[in-house]
């Protein structure tokens, strides 16, 4: 999860270039900086930023299996 191949931008925060985001926010994470919590049965995991983890929000913006979101039917 977190991981789209169409994007990228910079971690909120040191600014380091990065194709991670927060399932959340959607804010860009780098791998430094990310929180990820495991999806129970998967060997994936979701990718959270320190405060929507702190927060313990959803992962809303997850993009399943890494496909883009036009290709969810």
């Amino acid at each position: 999860m977190g991981f789209r191949y169409y994007d990228d931008g910079e971690c909120i925060v040191c600014g380091k270039h990065t194709a991670k985001f927060c399932d959340a926010c959607n804010k860009y994470i780098c791998e430094e900086h990310a929180i990820k919590k495991p999806i129970k049965g998967s060997s994936k995991s979701y990718i959270f930023c320190k405060e929507c983890y702190e927060k313990g929000k959803s992962p809303v913006h997850a993009v399943m299996n890494g496909l883009h979101d036009d290709f969810h039917f």
